[in-house]
């Protein structure tokens, strides 16, 4: 069945999480601060250098996939402009989709909807996954 991952990706050198967590009033999914001893052979340099605020729902349906957007569009909206002067450098909506396999396995976004996620500066990031019994195949 096809799903959807969908994450709100807030980071920055110099974020602090456990400020974005108190502005925005929601808990993260996970979170680590810039320059973290313990991640720098893991995440690599430029990762490292970055502080991550992040929000994630699993096993989300292709045709709720713009409810779930504009709900973090509503989360950021909160507080979005303070969590930038705290520090942070660049907010996403990253979406990965999940083994697409039929033609109407879509989903749209309004016009109404784009043009808050450019109000608020939010880049929307897609990854498409293949199901993993086509890989193994070829």
């Amino acid at each position: 069945m096809s799903s959807a991952t969908i994450s709100l990706l807030i980071g920055g050198a110099k974020l602090d999480p456990d400020g974005v967590t108190a502005i925005l009033g929601v808990s993260p999914s996970d979170t680590r601060r810039a320059c973290d001893p313990a991640l720098r052979r893991r995440l690599g340099d430029h990762a490292w250098n970055m502080g991550q605020w992040c929000l994630v729902r699993r096993d989300i349906l292709f045709q709720n996939i713009p409810v779930v957007i504009e709900e973090y569009c509503v989360i950021f909206a909160k507080g979005g402009s303070e969590v930038v002067k705290m520090g942070a450098e660049h907010q996403h909506i990253a979406i990965g989709l999940f083994e697409p396999r039929d033609v109407g396995d879509a989903f749209y976004l309004e016009p109404t909807l784009t043009k808050r996620i450019s109000d608020l500066k939010i880049t929307i990031m897609i990854d498409i996954y293949n199901n993993p019994r086509d890989v193994d195949s070829k």
